[in-house]
């Protein structure tokens, strides 16, 4: 059903005596008669599902693979949905007409935004830079803002190893070891077999592994 058969329903159809009298303004507002809002919401943009089932299955989510990669297309999603609501004109008329608006500019969405915020600080940060396009990133940061992770000032002294960039970091930081003490730590009771296995993603991790396994790099303890 468009938007103009919405209106003509709401409005009774013709100018009767009965009719509220069509009034458009630039097929923003229409007639309002308050017992048929809800209908029209539920059927003209799933707004129930939208809003509730897929957001609460959203957040429901446990693999974080697959809530990273549903994330965006569902803030997509949100931010495209329009709803009908009642606007009293002229001010304090007491004489409601029906608006078709942009649902983000009927109610707010921060609630929403910072449990999905909430939901996304369980995503490992190295998972969720590997998976995240830009495109997708630059919509979740204007939306949600940044994880606790990013958002996390704290600089390890892992840093201070000649060759651990940020990105290392994140891996060994995904891995538990947040700090040169705990490097030292998981030297003591592992095997070179099982570094090769764990930080293939951190850069030069044989020539790293080589130096640690060796004592030939000294741990800050």
């Amino acid at each position: 059903m468009t938007c103009e058969e919405l209106a003509a329903a709401v409005g009774g159809g013709g100018s009767g005596h009965n009719s509220a009298g069509m009034q458009v303004a630039e097929n923003v507002c229409w007639p309002f008669r308050l017992d048929v809002l809800h209908t029209l919401n539920k059927l003209h943009s799933n707004f129930q599902g939208v809003f509730f089932q897929s957001y609460r299955a959203l957040l429901a989510e446990e693999h974080h693979e697959n809530y990273v990669l549903r994330l965006a297309d569902f803030i997509r999603s949100m931010k495209s949905q329009h709803m009908f609501v009642r606007v009293e004109r002229p001010p304090r008329s007491k004489r409601f007409v029906l608006a078709y608006l942009k649902c983000e500019r009927v109610f707010s969405f921060a609630i929403r935004f910072e449990q999905m915020r909430l939901r996304l600080n369980q995503v490992p940060r190295l998972m969720l830079s590997d998976m995240e396009n830009e495109e997708d990133k630059e919509l979740r940061l204007a939306c949600l803002g940044k994880t606790d992770q990013e958002t996390d000032h704290w600089e390890s002294d892992l840093l201070k190893i000649k060759g651990v960039g940020q990105r290392s970091l994140e891996h060994f930081m995904s891995k538990g070891i947040k700090s040169q003490c705990d490097l030292k730590e998981y030297i003591e009771n592992n095997d070179r077999e099982h570094w090769n296995k764990s930080f293939k993603r951190v850069y030069a991790y044989k020539k790293l592994g080589d130096k640690l396994f060796s004592g030939a790099l000294r741990l800050i303890v």
